[in-house]
């Protein structure tokens, strides 16, 4: 009977360790880190050894679960084993840490943000051999790079579509990106020490993925400044500022020189119309190189864009390219409600 019951106890930690690996790779099931934590917990407590390895790691990386170095030290003890499912990358150097820095180690961080994973899905990390301006992962479908097209404009695109349509399926859903632009700016029941956490994860990958190099010729790199398109609504964060100093921040110059005097959002006003004369306004003085990268969230029909561009370009800049992270292909913008909280 003792047998039996050890047999059952190996069976059952096995399966538990199974369903914990399946969410942390998305093997037949949405990718999931906090689920696979909860499961591989489940699987170390009935006895995994193998378990236990991976929840040091995720410990260790954070994921699925607050970092704890301490936590991740205990439970991989003395033992060297790494399991091969996580890989545990080197946090982004801080602004504060940069700022701190002589100017000789400037240069060797400035080499951090390099990008270290060129033609890789930004969503899902998997390897494509062609990367275009409408390019479609073979692992997730997801569609990328979707060209912007405005007068004065020298390139720009959006990284993905604010919603897609689901594999096998016309339903619309939320992309990746789309997703945690909806969050940070309507989801009131999450915290802003969270969203910023959900901004740098966002940085990280576009630096990490190639996503500025892909856009803006290597002559122009080193001499951009990043601009952050100015926000109708006040909130205690504001995203796409946040998001354009966390990307200027690992090699680049910020300014914020743009201001947007209506407080109607884009998304508000009625199909086709354009802002008033002067509706966004530029410090020039803020403006310290003749080339900028104007970063936004969503791309709709493109007034909002055509203002900076228009207020910029009579600022003295000679170059502008824009990285917005989504575009609205299939509507479901307009017309909805600032505080919102649900799919519109």
């Amino acid at each position: 009977m003792t047998q039996q019951n050890n047999t059952l106890e190996k069976h059952t930690a096995e399966t538990l360790f199974e369903q914990g690996i399946a969410h942390l790779r998305g093997n037949n099931v949405p990718q999931d880190y906090e689920q696979a934590f909860y499961w591989l917990n489940r699987a170390a407590a009935a006895g995994s050894d193998s378990a236990t390895i991976v929840l040091g790691e995720l410990y260790e990386a954070g994921l699925g679960t607050p970092q704890d170095t301490e936590k991740a030290a205990t439970l991989h003890g003395s033992s060297k084993k790494r399991s091969g499912f996580i890989t545990v990358k080197e946090p982004p150097i801080s602004l504060a840490a940069y700022q701190s820095e002589t100017s000789s180690k400037k240069n060797a961080i400035r080499k951090q943000g390099v990008a270290t994973n060129l033609n890789k899905c930004i969503e899902c990390g998997t390897e494509m051999l062609a990367l275009g301006t409408d390019c479609r992962c073979p692992s997730c479908g997801t569609r990328s790079y979707l060209p912007i097209v405005e007068n004065g404009l020298s390139n720009g695109f959006a990284i993905q579509p604010y919603r897609k349509k689901a594999l096998n399926d016309q339903t619309l859903t939320f992309s990746f990106l789309g997703e945690c632009i909806h969050i940070l700016k309507y989801n009131k029941h999450i915290d802003d020490q969270f969203k910023r956490k959900i901004v740098q994860e966002i940085s990280v990958r576009i630096v990490e993925c190639g996503v500025i190099e892909r856009l803006v010729p290597t002559r122009a790199c080193n001499t951009i400044t990043v601009i952050p398109v100015p926000s109708s609504v006040k909130r205690t964060l504001q995203p796409v500022h946040e998001l354009a100093e966390r990307i200027a921040e690992h090699r680049f110059t910020f300014a914020n020189p743009l201001r947007k005097r209506s407080a109607t959002e884009s998304k508000n006003r009625a199909a086709g119309s354009e802002l008033a004369p002067g509706e966004i306004t530029c410090n020039g003085n803020d403006v310290i190189s003749r080339t900028v990268l104007l970063i936004d969230d969503t791309y709709g029909e493109g007034a909002t864009l055509r203002a900076c561009i228009h207020a910029l370009k009579e600022n003295g800049v000679h170059d502008i390219y824009y990285l917005s992270l989504c575009k609205n292909l299939y509507g479901g913008v307009k017309g909805g409600v600032s505080d919102d909280n649900g799919i519109h």
